[in-house]
């Protein structure tokens, strides 16, 4: 699988994800195949709610969008500094390094550091790719032969 042509960029997914729940720190982006497309789901959160908005990576259509309250574990997250990572596209083109095909991309804060976790396939095997979203240090490859196991 070649890598496919997203329209929908991911600064506009998060204008409309903005425009939906304004002013919400970010928690994760994430960049997934749902039903034969590209979808971008982005979870935020305020100090009370987080908010969880899946769109269309093709016409930028809010497909589905959800509020619920923070459990006590999650109100002393991190949002994760957009203006300190690296761009999806560069985040695929290191991973590509491993495999073609990128089929998930998802940026989030782990340790109190932002990374991009990204899944490759060739068709017979997949790799993930685990990229600060920093300095571009790829952190780990995990090889499986068998795209059925996960």
């Amino acid at each position: 699988m070649k890598r496919a042509k997203i329209d929908l960029s991911q600064k506009d997914a998060l204008g409309k994800f903005d425009a939906k729940y304004p002013n919400m720190q970010i928690k994760s982006i994430d960049l997934k195949q749902e039903n034969g497309t590209y979808v971008y789901e982005i979870d935020g959160f305020d100090k009370t709610n987080e908010y969880t908005a899946t769109i269309d990576a093709d016409n930028g259509k809010v497909l589905h969008s959800h509020s619920e309250k923070l459990d006590v574990d999650d109100r002393h997250q991190k949002a994760l500094d957009l203006n300190s990572v690296i761009s999806r596209d560069e985040a695929t083109k290191i991973a590509e390094k491993h495999a073609d095909g990128v089929s998930n991309l998802e940026l989030d804060e782990d340790d109190g550091k932002a990374y991009w976790d990204v899944e490759v396939s060739d068709g017979t095997k997949s790799t993930e790719v685990k990229i600060n979203a920093t300095n571009k240090d790829v952190v780990r490859t995990d090889r499986d032969h068998d795209n059925d196991n996960d």
